[in-house]
């Protein structure tokens, strides 16, 4: 016991980074003395079993009750660099994304061009650096070049494929699904998550329908492309939702199309969750599964999409019973939280 932690979120809201907090701080509760989170925007979907606190970045914040303060993201990174000589504890930052990509997708390249040099020179003041994969810390390390990084894999429960969704979604599921097959994409919805390429291919596969579960910036522009296609009635946006577990069970497939990605949090749920895994072939994705676990696919290639997506149902027994056994190996939130625990009591000197 003994430690005390902060963690610092851009918000609660349901995106990667907080879940991936959530899961660390439910794992950890227990085998420390405190944990609190701070926030600074709303939303608020996510409750903590820990105290949280809504601040602003001209909050002043008692670092001296705290062992190990661990920010994400841009504006709590801001806040740590801000504040700068006043925390006194150790500092930990864990990088989400790949910087220059993320931002030119979610926002612009110019966007991009200005704030990446900048968070990567904010990023330098920490004490340590953590990355959510080593495609990620080897693209990104001498660029920031913090003198202490490390990876550090996300890691989550077990999905849970029995959970109950609500009954207006499972019927338009069903109708949706009818005798077609079933492939499946939950995310936040940008041109880096490559779901486009879900909706091309429909309409070159008649027997393909599309399940989409969350929101996002681009997910108007995914409705209208479909349409343009002519699928709109193979196609169901559900929307976001709280949970998604319940909704793996209706797949045949997942397909994890990003054109980006700094982990894959979905993907290694997909797999928790028994279904067969089709993912574009990006060194991340390599990296945290090989073929004879998951379907490759080239990026923008839609025939080569198709052929993952039969050749997965094909090998479907072989490659998930694979692949889940590599994610209980390798991408448990408890895995994910001894690792951390390990970097912490290293950090302020604790020896086991």
């Amino acid at each position: 016991m003994g430690m005390r932690i902060a963690y610092l979120l851009p918000s609660l809201d349901r995106k990667g980074p907080v879940i991936m907090v959530h899961n660390l701080v439910r794992h950890l509760k227990d085998k420390v003395e405190a944990i609190d989170v701070y926030f600074f925007n709303e939303p608020q979907r996510i409750e903590f079993p820990v105290p949280t606190r809504k601040i602003g970045l001209s909050h002043r914040f008692d670092s001296g009750h705290y062992d190990i303060v661990h920010s994400h993201m841009l504006e709590p990174d801001f806040y740590v660099w801000k504040t700068g000589k006043r925390i006194s504890c150790k500092t930990v930052s864990t990088i989400h994304q790949f910087t220059r990509d993320s931002l030119s997708f979610d926002f612009s390249r110019q966007v991009s061009a200005v704030i990446t040099p900048l968070w990567n020179r904010i990023l330098r003041t920490h004490d340590c650096l953590v990355y959510i994969s080593r495609s990620l810390m080897d693209h990104s390390m001498d660029v920031i070049a913090n003198p202490r990084s490390c990876c550090i894999h996300n890691g989550i429960d077990p999905v849970a494929t029995d959970t109950t969704i609500p009954p207006d979604d499972e019927a338009m599921i069903r109708k949706v699904k009818g005798g077609h097959l079933l492939i499946g994409n939950f995310a936040h919805f940008t041109r880096r998550k490559g779901v486009d390429q879900l909706i091309e291919m429909l309409a070159a596969w008649p027997e393909a329908a599309l399940l989409l579960v969350g929101d996002g910036k681009d997910l108007p522009d995914l409705v209208s492309l479909s349409r343009r296609k002519g699928v709109q009635d193979r196609c169901l946006f559900l929307g976001a939702r709280d949970n998604v577990q319940g909704y793996f069970r209706f797949l045949d497939v997942y397909a994890m199309t990003s054109r980006s990605e700094a982990f894959g949090l979905s993907l290694v749920e997909a797999v928790s969750a028994g279904v067969p895994v089709v993912c574009s072939d990006i060194p991340t994705f390599r990296e945290l599964f090989d073929a004879t676990e998951v379907t490759f696919f080239e990026l923008e290639n839609i025939e080569s999409l198709k052929r993952a997506t039969v050749s997965a149902l094909t090998e479907k027994r072989e490659k998930t019973m694979r692949a889940h056994g590599r994610f209980l190996d390798h991408y448990t939130a408890g895995k994910m939280a001894e690792s951390y625990l390990a970097l912490y009591e290293d950090l302020v000197g604790i020896r086991r």
